[in-house]
């Protein structure tokens, strides 16, 4: 039986890597590959590293695009397409909704949405998320929480605060057809908004 895949979207500073952190823990005894994007595989990581890494000059947006699904096709078919096959479950921390929602949303990409979609498809072998599990939260929140961590932020968190309000809505534009779930992440306690993934999860891979 396939493995079902779960992708995990959000803007900055909505949890998700610290959710991501506590399932490993909470879900050990399920068969389940956690995994980011970019990043992934040994050439993701080197590619995320281009791509978040602050320079001088920011690299333009079709670049972006481009270096994403490079990224993402080395991540399908070495991890995510071999898993999904060995009947292993997916979690993935950003999937496409995200590059939709920065390049594509916020970006200023939005002359390359034709090519971004049909060169998105190509790359996932046409393959679609189980579930998206988005956790909502208001982009001047997620930001006071990711500044507060005291942590060296990368060349997408340090955006005005209007780019952050366009990829909130870019996800949720993106995934609004596809089978998701919404889980409050601005309002909510921590504890409810890993409790609420870990439920989600259960749901699709019991």
């Amino acid at each position: 039986m396939r493995g079902k895949f779960i992708a995990l979207e959000g803007g900055d500073g909505s949890g998700k890597s610290t959710t991501v952190a506590w399932l490993k823990e909470e879900l050990h005894e399920h068969d389940i590959v956690f995994t980011r994007e970019p990043g992934g595989t040994e050439s993701g990581e080197e590619i995320r590293d281009i791509l978040i890494r602050k320079r001088k000059c920011e690299l333009d947006v079709l670049t972006q695009i481009l270096l994403f699904e490079a990224g993402r096709r080395e991540h399908m078919v070495k991890k995510i397409i071999p898993a999904l096959e060995a009947g292993t479950h997916i979690v993935c921390e950003r999937f496409s909704a995200s590059t939709y929602a920065y390049q594509i949303v916020a970006g200023e990409g939005a002359r390359y949405k034709e090519l971004y979609c049909a060169v998105d498809q190509a790359v996932r072998n046409e393959i679609e998320p189980d579930a998206i599990i988005l956790l909502d939260v208001a982009p001047e929140v997620g930001l006071a929480r990711k500044r507060s961590l005291m942590e060296e932020s990368d060349v997408f968190e340090e955006k005005e605060l209007d780019f952050h309000r366009l990829v909130r809505e870019g996800i949720k534009t993106y995934v609004q057809d596809r089978p998701h779930i919404v889980i409050d992440s601005t309002d909510a306690g921590v504890e409810k908004v890993r409790t609420e993934v870990k439920r989600a999860i259960l749901s699709y891979i019991q």
